[in-house]
């Protein structure tokens, strides 16, 4: 069974999420075969973390594969090499995905982002409370102790504005078209179908880590 959300058509995708019953029995393989459990890109993408190996998450908060995936991506990332870097990158896709992906880079610039993004995801997932509109995103961000004002220069400022354009553009480069999906080294793209569970998609990312130069 494939759950989905439909992106907008500049997207061109269709977020292919794992289904829940994959999570009981998973799959591991030995070995792992490029155009099967992962793609390889036809050029290499430039990284923000060289000249550590740098594992992008593209995700989006609404989605509720994105949400099961965390507690497995946050467990890896306490174990992760030195030499890799992890970033997460919101999908920027219509106004409810501008809005979620304002809310994840105005909190990294106020500080606050490691305290708030399970937050975030319980309200939507665990609560059904959805932003609506950005007033209550101000409201958010205040009762969890950010000054207004702060927020207000902040929210929707020329950086967030660059942050969000910045990672529509690695998205398009990445070929992405489903969420949750991993990046790795600007050379490899890891999407539900590859994976088939969420641990498994985890040893791919090691995989290919273990194949970056």
């Amino acid at each position: 069974m494939v759950w989905g959300m439909r992106l907008p058509r500049c997207m061109a995708a269709v977020l292919l999420c794992i289904s829940s019953a994959s999570l009981v029995c998973p799959a591991y393989a030995q070995s792992f075969e490029a155009g099967v459990d992962f793609k390889a890109l036809p050029s290499k993408v430039q990284t923000a973390s060289a000249p550590r190996v740098e594992v992008v998450e593209f995700f989006m908060y609404p989605c509720e594969h994105c949400f099961a995936f965390e507690p497995f991506l946050a467990a890896w990332e306490k174990d992760k090499p030195d030499n890799v870097a992890l970033r997460r990158i919101p999908i920027a896709a219509g106004e409810i995905g501008t809005r979620y992906a304002r809310v994840f880079y105005t909190a990294q610039a106020l500080g606050v982002w490691a305290g708030m993004h399970n937050i975030v995801f319980n309200r939507i997932h665990q609560h059904q409370q959805f932003f609506t509109n950005d007033d209550q995103v101000r409201d958010f961000f205040v009762a969890q102790g950010v000054e207004a004002a702060a927020f207000d220069r902040t929210y929707q400022s020329l950086e967030i504005d660059k942050q969000i354009t910045q990672g529509r553009l690695l998205a398009q480069l990445y070929g992405v078209t489903t969420v949750p999906s991993l990046g790795v080294d600007g050379r490899y793209w890891v999407n539900a179908q590859h994976a088939k569970t969420y641990p498994r998609f985890l040893e791919i990312c090691d995989y290919l880590i273990a194949k970056s130069p």
